[in-house]
């Protein structure tokens, strides 16, 4: 906890994946002056999707270090990424459930959703299309297009959601 001692006003609890899933609480105080107020212009949406192994949490990854968010930037191999936090997920190298997380950038507060890419979980890529308003698709340069992506691509073209194509 990194509430002061003897502190008796209100707290939040704050959950907090890189810490080892510990829950931490804050003064309600603290949450108030740190943390920025944001318009729904001033918001953007993005979901990351694409083949398992295509580099979308390795993206996630180097978007938070660029950002400031994180000091080290994880790898799936080492299981220490901020995307991939369940045991099964790191055992296994990839994404199971779809991660949100958030950075500022030029006065932008930028949510990415980095979705699993495996085809059992397309179900959870797909869920994850209409809370956004843009597309990063991945690619993987040496496995070329698979079916999931091309139906992640028609889904969000069906969505008229601008997309980016990264090819890794």
């Amino acid at each position: 906890s990194v509430v002061p001692a003897g502190y008796t006003g209100v707290v939040i609890e704050c959950y907090y994946r890189r810490s080892g899933n510990e829950i931490y609480t804050l003064p309600v105080e603290w949450r108030d002056a740190h943390m920025a107020s944001y318009t729904t212009k001033d918001i953007r949406n993005i979901a990351l999707t694409g083949s398992q192994g295509a580099g979308k949490t390795t993206l996630v990854e180097a978007m938070l270090h660029a950002s400031g968010e994180i000091g080290h930037i994880g790898t799936v191999e080492e299981g220490n990424t901020v995307c991939d936090f369940d045991d099964l997920e790191k055992e296994y190298s990839h994404g199971i459930e779809s991660s949100v997380v958030h950075f500022d950038h030029n006065g932008a507060h930028i949510n990415v959703i980095d979705t699993p890419g495996s085809p059992g979980f397309y179900g959870k890529a797909v869920a994850a299309i209409p809370a956004v308003e843009s597309q990063i698709i991945m690619l993987d340069s040496s496995a070329g297009i698979d079916t999931m992506t091309r139906k992640l691509i028609a889904l969000g073209r069906e969505r008229e959601l601008p997309q980016v194509i990264l090819i890794n």
